[in-house]
């Protein structure tokens, strides 16, 4: 199922994005005894989009504070795409907060923001 999280924009990205919309897919996992424990999820961000030859660098994503590897970054349509790796095993059970910072190169010149995501992901 897909989940919608409240969306903080922070003061670095300009007003333009605060309707801008984080989706996780799935919005829920199970508590996961092995460590190395991991799945591909897809981040999508409605009415965002970088650069047309963005590459995946320019977007990170971090899960309970740690830095997750982003393995594609793509524009489809007026949304922006991540997939990444969520490695989540022995996390306890309970809501986790998602944040995803970019730059962007708009006119020349480079544009850094973040997103955040409250309550964005669930392990039950």
């Amino acid at each position: 199922g897909f989940t919608s999280a409240t969306l903080a924009v922070s003061p670095f990205t300009l007003s333009r994005y605060a309707d801008s919309l984080l989706t996780l897919t799935p919005a829920s996992l199970p508590y996961a005894k092995k460590k190395s424990k991991s799945r591909r999820e897809t981040l999508i961000i409605q009415k965002f989009n970088l650069a047309k030859k963005a590459k995946k660098s320019w977007a990170s994503v971090r899960v309970n504070g740690r830095k997750m590897k982003v393995s594609s970054v793509k524009n489809s349509g007026a949304n922006l795409r991540i997939r990444f790796k969520l490695v989540y095993g022995k996390w306890a059970q309970g809501n986790y907060t998602l944040v995803m910072s970019y730059k962007n190169k708009v006119n020349n010149a480079w544009e850094t923001g973040a997103f955040t995501g409250d309550n964005i992901f669930t392990v039950y």
